[in-house]
């Protein structure tokens, strides 16, 4: 006879817990055709090389520049889109006399300098004659009054343009504007996040205003970060048609646009690949310096309006590069909105484990207690990692099981429980007043 025969032990390992959603881990939403699957996850550069990504494709520039950052996400994946986006960007000189024009299109330069009595019409077409397209794929028209670049559909391409007016605006004698179709980005977003909503935050490789704002949209119903940068001169400018402003009036919480000329640095996933490694409620969004990323020459009255869209910019302030000002079109700042989803989405998967590795949490103040112990440790790991204050010290009440009605008990639903918490904040901005006497 063994001992067991008289006293029989069983252990099970009750370890297993729902797994949260990734708050670190970003998507790059992309056009191509390397895999089958509609999401597929990435923890270096060498794994998308080996899928038949190219140095020149955008999913991996934007990689580039996410892991350019220290920190970087260990993870990251790449959505594929299915609808073949075609890009439109209008280019709009203005006239001076005796100057260069530059035009860049995928790193090469294109010039034509003006005579003395230049016109707009004179420059558009020596720089469509310069150009001697279409190259790569793109295509350079004039209508007499701008220069039309047009991409062949699904085709990706990086544009630039100068002068050499010393013009201290960084687009010099330029206006600039991305009128890019609907090319159902929004769709595919959607199902990409169907497929696998492992992730968090969210860049897309054609950034432009029609797309960017049904994008927007969808990030607000899917409650993921949707970082874009646009190179549209008229962020800068006092219109209401851009995307910021559309943004701003939709007062969209999900999105933070950010101006930016070079469209081929991926400022947008260079600001989303330095943030998100870091735990929620520990960073702020502001004074990022982004790794190979050109800060933007503006004036103070560009600053201001872009600053009024609740937009954000890439400037060089006190000899440093920084991002300013770190929020999102519906006037929160990112790091808050990214907490508070952290804070729901933990308290959701805490309270469901304890659900699902007890045989049974007991209607009694027994049971509640475990709830409330459960809710109070996830709101002091909130204090530890800095997204929330110690003082005022948050508070949990729960209500008395004598006290719950006979439908609720007999339904097994605990309606009352609350809490009440400060959230940390962090500095943006402060006065200090000094006196200094002999």
């Amino acid at each position: 006879m063994a001992l067991s025969d008289i006293v029989n032990v069983v252990i099970s390992a009750s370890t297993q817990a729902p797994t949260a959603p990734g708050f670190g881990v970003p998507l790059i939403l992309g056009y191509h055709t390397k895999f089958a699957e509609l999401v597929r996850y990435y923890t270096s550069l060498a794994g998308m090389t080996a899928d038949g990504f190219a140095v020149s494709d955008p999913e991996y520039m934007a990689a580039v520049a996410m892991q350019g950052q220290n920190p970087a996400p260990p993870r990251w994946c790449v959505g594929r889109r299915t609808h073949a986006p075609t890009k439109v960007i209008n280019l709009t000189p203005v006239a001076a006399n005796l100057i260069t024009y530059d035009l860049y299109v995928n790193g090469t330069k294109y010039s034509f300098t003006s005579d003395a009595n230049a016109t707009v019409k004179e420059i558009v077409e020596g720089l469509v004659a310069a150009f001697a397209g279409p190259h790569g794929g793109v295509t350079a028209t004039e209508d007499d009054t701008k220069l039309i670049l047009t991409g062949t559909s699904g085709t990706f391409f990086t544009w630039a343009v100068g002068d050499n007016s010393g013009n201290a605006n960084s687009m010099g004698l330029w206006t600039a504007e991305d009128v890019s179709v609907d090319d159902h980005a929004d769709d595919d977003l959607v199902a990409c996040a169907a497929a696998d909503s492992g992730w968090y935050a969210f860049v897309t490789t054609f950034q432009n205003k029609v797309n960017g704002a049904l994008l927007a949209t969808q990030a607000e119903a899917l409650k993921k970060l949707f970082i874009v940068d646009v190179a549209d001169t008229a962020v800068k400018g006092s219109g209401s048609s851009d995307l910021a402003s559309l943004v701003e009036t939709a007062a969209q919480q999900y999105t933070a646009v950010c101006y930016h000329t070079d469209m081929s640095e991926f400022m947008c996933a260079a600001w989303l690949g330095n943030c998100l490694p870091r735990d929620p409620g520990s960073e702020t969004w502001k004074f990022k310096m982004l790794a190979s990323i050109s800060a933007d020459i503006l004036t103070e009255s560009e600053i201001g309006y872009i600053k009024g869209k609740h937009a954000n910019w890439y400037q060089s302030l006190g000899g440093v590069n920084i991002v300013q000002e770190g929020w999102t079109g519906g006037n929160q700042f990112i790091d808050v909105v990214r907490f508070i989803d952290w804070l729901k989405a933990n308290i959701q998967y805490d309270v469901y484990g304890i659900l699902v590795r007890n045989s049974k949490v007991p209607y009694k103040d027994g049971g509640v207690a475990l709830i409330e112990g459960s809710l109070r440790a996830r709101l002091k790991i909130g204090i530890k990692v800095g997204g929330l204050a110690e003082s005022p010290e948050p508070t949990v009440t729960v209500p008395l099981v004598a006290n719950e009605s006979v439908a609720n008990r007999a339904n097994r639903v605990v309606p009352d429980i609350y809490f009440t918490a400060t959230l940390a904040g962090a500095i943006h901005s402060l006065t200090i007043n000094g006196v200094v006497s002999v």
